[in-house]
């Protein structure tokens, strides 16, 4: 079962690169839809409403926009490897990082400031 998870953006071409680089997905792009998909996820980037793009202020670096109700979580197949991805195609690592149920998690920014969280099996022993 494929999940899809679907964002507004204001720089779509580089919000698009950002997923495709973190998530090691496959982009295309189609009637001004960006999708990048893996074997068990699919993210849409498609660019804001006018009266939306407005209101979203984009700082260089990121800042984090904790102002919505949800975080998407996306598994990586190497947590140290993604969050290195992450500041290379120019989002923010943060400092909330944790393991839980055998699974390592990191909470990052997207080149948006969208607050996401990568996770991958953890590699420490018991």
């Amino acid at each position: 079962m494929m999940s899809t998870t679907a964002f507004f953006s204001v720089n779509p071409d580089k919000l698009a690169h950002f997923y495709e680089t973190v998530l090691n997905g496959k982009l295309s792009t189609n009637d001004n839809v960006s999708t990048i998909k893996g074997e068990d996820f699919e993210v849409l980037i498609l660019e804001a409403p006018e009266d939306i793009d407005k209101e979203i202020v984009i700082l260089s670096p990121p800042e984090a926009r904790e102002e919505v109700a949800i975080k998407p979580v996306f598994t990586v197949p190497a947590l140290r490897e993604a969050l290195q991805s992450v500041v290379e195609a120019g989002g923010v690592v943060t400092t909330r990082e944790f393991t839980y149920n055998e699974f390592d998690h990191a909470d990052v920014l997207d080149t948006e400031g969208n607050v996401i969280q990568l996770k991958s099996r953890s590699l420490a022993k018991d």
